[in-house]
């Protein structure tokens, strides 16, 4: 038997070709008739069965950030609505009630607020007033220009929450004296605010009703720190005006109210020369028949800061006096204000008095001051109706001094008494005679003189001259008047 060609299609095969050219197999999809009459079919386009992997994470991503946009902006819209709540309640009446409250507990006083203003990020308020609650320290303040700017989730808390509350302006006036107890703890209670500290720029401190008798801080830079069981009020800038004494530029302190006292730390006061420093600490417990005192250390202050434009005008270098004692007497009709201490001067000079120029004759030169470098010390007193330098004791270099005491009224009168010393060598010429006289001595190598001031610090008067004229005319007395009288007398 003949093998069989296997590349030669089979029976089967033959038939199946023969059956698909009598009856061709349509192609699947939709029949579509030309416009010329010819007829084709559409075919449906199949699937891609391959893998692409990086074109299916490209539409899995785009799926995912198009949940995730759905999903943020119905949550900011959600929170648009609670904020827009928010601010509702919060630019409530009842809310402006629950902030004062809490103003008022951490402060000590009654607070309110005029035109009150929550935005998302700030509030604001056009004034903030405080009245006395009880026994507080603070018997009236206002503050102009609130703002307090917000956290910047703080509607997230429910409370509207900031670092701290500023003020562009405001007045304070403490109650002086009789202020007790403060009536909080420093803490205030659970309400719907929640802010850190309390600052206000050019700021006006008064002590007391009257601005006149008490002393004044102005155009200071004020903090308000509430703690526990008290209230630190922080002071920068400014100036402290003190009636009849004088002003000084605030550097820096800080008062701390507490139990029916005020504490007195680092208070640091300039001088309007801009030389020196004094430094201010100690309690003050102000009731209206308590002396208080406080200690004051004084670094290098000219005279005239110290002593004031008039008195200070008959000195000038500087002063310095370590633990000098300030009393202050809070009285229901005023304040009484005294310092006194010891100081010392490095240079220190004598200068617009009458007997200057005379004794500057001496030294054979015309000096507008006496200056002493070898020892400068004496006892100052500072009050509201006079300045007094008690025993003054200025030596130069073992060649002149001055002691005695000098006093001023603030009403311009001017009193003292000064013994003058000049050595020996300085007062004999070379011929061994007096350049002047007037002096009595030499005692233990001085010719001394007292002198006596009169007269005002703008105008003062001495009795120099008075006195070296004095011998002049004694011997004219006791001398012949006429050449006949000599005779006589011979």
């Amino acid at each position: 038997m003949p093998k069989q060609d296997e590349s030669a299609p089979s029976e089967v095969q033959l038939k199946e070709m023969l059956k698909r050219l009598k009856e061709p197999e349509r192609a699947e999809g939709e029949l579509i008739t030309r416009e010329d009459g010819t007829q084709v079919i559409r075919q449906k386009r199949k699937k891609r069965r391959s893998s692409q992997p990086k074109k299916e994470a490209r539409e899995k991503a785009k799926r995912v950030l198009k949940q995730r946009l759905i999903i943020t902006g119905v949550t900011a819209f959600l929170l648009l609505v609670a904020l827009g709540a928010l601010l509702v309640h919060y630019n409530s009446k009842s809310y402006r009630i629950g902030l004062q409250k809490d103003l008022s507990e951490r402060v000590g006083a009654d607070a309110a607020i005029e035109v009150l203003s929550v935005k998302p990020f700030e509030l604001s308020a056009e004034k903030l007033s405080f009245r006395a609650s009880g026994d507080s320290l603070i018997d009236r303040a206002e503050f102009n220009l609130i703002e307090a700017p917000l956290h910047p989730l703080w509607f997230l808390t429910g409370k509207t929450q900031g670092d701290s509350i500023n003020a562009s302006s405001g007045t304070v006036r403490l109650r002086l004296p009789g202020f007790g107890n403060r009536l909080t703890s420093g803490e205030a209670s659970d309400t719907s605010s929640r802010f850190g500290d309390f600052q206000s720029q050019n700021t006006e401190l008064l002590f007391g009703e009257s601005s006149e008798v008490y002393p004044r801080l102005t155009g200071v830079n004020l903090l308000l720190l509430s703690k526990a069981k008290e209230l630190e009020i922080r002071l920068r800038n400014g100036e402290l005006e003190a009636p009849d004494i004088g002003s000084f530029p605030v550097v820096g302190g800080i008062l701390t109210v507490q139990e029916k006292r005020l504490e007195l730390s680092g208070f640091r006061l300039g001088t309007l020369s801009g030389s020196g420093q004094v430094s201010l600490s100690g309690s003050l417990r102000v009731e209206a028949d308590q002396v208080n005192t406080l200690e004051a250390d004084i670094d290098r202050v000219a005279p005239s800061d110290l002593f004031g434009q008039d008195f200070g005008r008959l000195f000038s270098g500087q002063i310095s006096a370590d633990a000098a004692l300030v009393e202050f007497s809070p009285l229901n009709d005023g304040a009484e204000i005294e310092v006194r201490g010891d100081f010392r001067s490095n240079k220190i000079g004598i200068q617009n008095l009458p007997f200057v120029n005379g004794v500057s004759e001496l030294f054979a030169d015309t000096l507008s001051r006496l200056e002493f470098r070898d020892k400068a010390t004496g006892n100052l007193m500072i009050s509201q109706d006079r300045v007094s330098v008690t025993n003054l004791d200025f030596q130069e270099l073992n060649t002149l001094t001055l002691t005695g005491n000098i006093e001023a009224r603030r009403s311009g009168e001017l009193s003292g008494n000064l013994e003058l010393r000049v050595s020996e060598r300085i007062m004999v010429g070379e011929d061994g005679s007096l350049k002047t006289r007037g002096f009595e001595g030499p005692k233990n190598g001085y010719y001394s003189m007292q002198v006596t001031l009169g007269g005002t610090v703008k105008e003062p008067v001495d009795d120099y001259r008075e006195q070296l004229v004095a011998p002049v005319l004694k011997s004219a007395e006791e001398a012949p008047q006429t050449f006949e009288q000599l005779l006589n007398g011979l």
